[in-house]
């Protein structure tokens, strides 16, 4: 009689929070630390006593979603980045040339020739 091994369930993939909501926590975290003033002591425990007003997966999820986020600039994050990704309206048109194509591979550069 053959054994089956099972593989054991992997878990469901985090869900990330929104921008918004992730927004709405930085602004609560900020006003908090605001309110304890320069004291490092009060400044931890207002960042502790903001953070455990949330659930575990709630923050997992604001963490992934700061982690993807930040690589990103600014204009991605808020939407505005231009879809072509050319220059929007306010830009114009762009001021540096393209650069140029490498030379084709496999051919070598001509050597000057010595006297």
């Amino acid at each position: 009689m053959a054994v089956k091994i099972r593989k054991p369930k992997s878990p469901p993939p985090p869900l990330r929070a929104s921008r918004d909501e992730l927004n709405r926590f930085l602004d609560g975290l900020q006003a908090a630390q605001a309110e304890a003033g320069g004291d490092s002591t009060k400044l931890r425990t207002a960042t502790l006593a903001h953070i455990a007003k949330y659930s575990l997966p709630e923050l997992q999820g604001l963490i992934g979603r700061a982690y993807v986020d930040a690589p990103k600039s600014a204009s991605q994050k808020l939407g505005t980045m231009p879809k072509d990704g050319g220059p929007t309206e306010e830009e114009g048109s762009p001021k540096v040339p393209r650069p140029r194509s490498p030379a084709p591979r496999g051919r070598a550069s001509p050597k000057p020739k010595g006297k």
